[in-house]
């Protein structure tokens, strides 16, 4: 069944999910380019490893229409890359993917922090806490690049309780 996201503005943003074992793969989106992904894998029947979670900041967009492919024939046009962050792409995503864990029936959401992550995003850390995460701190002599660990204890969704999908601004067409 096909899925959609939408941002902040109201732009609607396709959402595919590819599932293998143990990878899970969710990406989005829009106009046919990937702008955003999130890498999870099965650790157990209960667990869920959040990998990665990444939304494009530089995306060149790609003539799709013959007005764009004549723009590209003028000397000197280059295409501006398209920033996809601070959409809340990001944030629908996390909430999609905590909905599918639930509804997947995975009783916790763990993750990693890295150094890097942080020095790209120095609020991250507070944004996974938004998102219901908690933060618990590391050992840094047992791996000092890790600088957190990412926990979310996931309640069971109660039997007939609906479907979540708008208040995730998720969308079914």
């Amino acid at each position: 069944m096909p899925r959609s996201l939408l941002d902040k503005k109201g732009r609607r943003y396709a959402l595919s999910i590819v599932e293998g074992d143990p990878l899970l793969v969710m990406q989005l989106h829009h106009q046919q380019r990937l702008v955003g992904e999130a890498k999870c894998l099965r650790a157990s029947s209960s667990t869920l490893l959040l990998q990665d979670i990444a939304i494009a900041n530089e995306v060149i967009p790609n003539p799709s229409h013959d007005w764009l492919r004549l723009l590209h024939r003028i000397p000197g046009w280059q295409p501006q890359p398209i920033n996809y962050r601070g959409l809340g792409l990001g944030s629908a995503l996390i909430r999609y993917l905590i909905h599918y864990a639930r509804k997947e029936r995975f009783q916790s959401l763990k993750g990693q922090v890295f150094q890097a992550d942080l020095e790209n995003n120095t609020k991250l850390l507070q944004w996974y806490q938004n998102h219901g995460f908690e933060i618990i701190g590391v050992d840094l002599a047992d791996n000092p690049d890790v600088v957190a660990r990412l926990h979310l204890r996931l309640p069971k969704l109660a039997i007939g309780g609906g479907d979540r999908a708008k208040s995730l601004k998720v969308s079914y067409p």
